[in-house]
C-alpha cells in the first residue's frame, strides 16, 4: 500500500493532468461542440506538458521552494483552465445552442425547473422507436431566451395518434412559416423557428402544421419583453413531430 501512495505522491501532477484531459474529452463528447475540440486539445496538452516539466524538475532537484511554487502555479493554472472551459461552453451554448440528443434528458429537466407546465408536453425521454432525431437547446443566460426543441420520425399510425391528441390542446395552428409569420397576425399567437431543420433556413415547410398551445391574448395586451410560447409541429407527409417551447 505504501508503494501505491508513494507512486501517487511522486506522480500526482501527471495523474491530475490525465484526469483533467479525460474529463474534458467527456465534456466535449456530451456537449457536442466540434468547434472547441482544437481548443480543448491545445489546452489539455499544454497543461499536461507543464505539469510534466514541473514534476520532473521537482523530483530531480527535490527543491522545497520549487516544489511549493510548482504546486501553486499548477493549482492556479487548473483553476484558470476550469473557468475558461466553463465560459467557453456557456458562450457556445447560448450563441449556437446544444444539438447533441444525448443532452435531451438533462436539458428537459432544466427547462421544467424553470417552468414545468410550459414543457410538460415534451416526452420524458426520446422514444426508442424513433429515427432522424434532431435536437436543439439554448439555455437561459442573462436576458436571453430559454429554448427547447426536439424533432424525430415515428411510424404513421403513431403520428396520427399524436396529431389527434395535440389537436385537442391547440388554441390555433398555422401551416409552415416561422416565428415572424405570426407576429403581425392579430388572430394568432407566436409560433417558433425551425431550429432542428436540416438546413439553415429555420422555416417550416407547408406540410408542417404548427400547433400553438398558448391561450389567445389580444395583440395590444401581449408582452414582447417577457413571454412564453409552446406547442408542436407535425408533418404527416414526413411522419415527423417537432416538440417546441420558448421562455423569454
Amino acid at each position: 500500500m505504501k508503494k501505491y501512495f508513494a507512486f501517487i505522491k511522486r506522480n500526482g501532477y501527471l495523474i491530475t493532468a490525465g484526469c483533467a484531459w479525460l474529463f474534458m474529452l467527456y465534456e466535449v463528447f456530451i456537449w457536442g461542440f466540434p468547434e472547441i475540440i482544437k481548443f480543448v486539445c491545445n489546452v489539455t496538452l499544454g497543461l499536461t506538458l507543464v505539469f510534466a516539466i514541473f514534476h520532473i524538475l521537482s523530483y530531480k532537484f527535490m527543491n522545497k521552494v520549487l516544489h511549493s511554487s510548482m504546486l501553486l502555479v499548477a493549482v492556479l493554472m487548473f483553476i484558470a483552465w476550469v473557468f475558461g472551459i466553463y465560459i467557453t461552453t456557456t458562450i457556445l451554448a447560448v450563441s449556437e445552442g446544444i444539438k447533441n440528443p444525448w443532452k435531451y434528458n438533462g436539458s428537459l429537466r432544466e427547462c421544467r425547473r424553470a417552468d414545468k407546465e410550459l414543457f410538460s408536453h415534451f416526452p420524458d425521454s426520446i422514444p426508442s422507436n424513433t429515427s432522424n432525431v434532431r435536437f436543439f437547446f439554448r439555455p437561459k443566460f442573462l436576458q436571453g431566451a430559454l429554448q427547447l426543441q426536439v424533432r424525430y420520425s415515428l411510424p404513421p399510425e403513431e403520428i396520427e395518434k399524436l396529431h389527434d391528441k395535440f389537436e385537442k390542446l391547440k388554441s390555433c395552428s398555422v401551416f409552415g412559416g416561422d416565428a415572424n409569420s405570426t407576429l403581425n397576425d392579430e388572430k394568432l399567437m407566436r409560433a417558433t423557428d425551425f431550429y432542428t431543420s436540416d438546413d439553415q433556413s429555420q422555416t417550416f415547410s407547408k406540410d408542417y402544421e404548427i400547433m400553438i398551445f398558448d391561450q389567445f391574448v389580444p395583440k395590444g395586451k401581449r408582452s414582447w419583453n417577457h413571454g412564453r410560447a409552446h406547442g408542436v409541429a407535425i408533418s404527416k407527409k414526413k411522419n415527423e413531430i417537432v416538440y417546441w417551447a420558448e421562455l423569454w
